[in-house]
């Protein structure tokens, strides 16, 4: 059986994971976008994938670390 202060403690390091990727995308995501000089719709359509492809990376890492550190910090806590 999973004790339940970890359990707890990697839930909110998930959801402070998620709000800090909100919150760091929502800042850097506009600055990217002014950076586009795409000519041709393809390149434009690939700096896109390259955004969306750099949001999924960034959000997983966020979640996975954040609710790993959570996971620890509620295993101290909880015991």
């Amino acid at each position: 059986m999973l004790p339940f202060w970890s359990l707890a403690g990697a839930l909110i390091g998930a959801i402070l994971g998620y709000v800090n990727f909100r919150v760091i995308v929502g800042v850097l995501e506009p600055r990217l976008r002014a950076l586009d000089n795409s000519q041709t719709p393809a390149a434009r359509a690939d700096f896109e994938q390259r955004i969306v492809w750099l949001r999924r990376i960034f959000l997983t890492l966020e979640v996975a670390i954040l609710g790993a550190v959570g996971w620890f910090a509620g295993s101290l806590i909880g015991g």
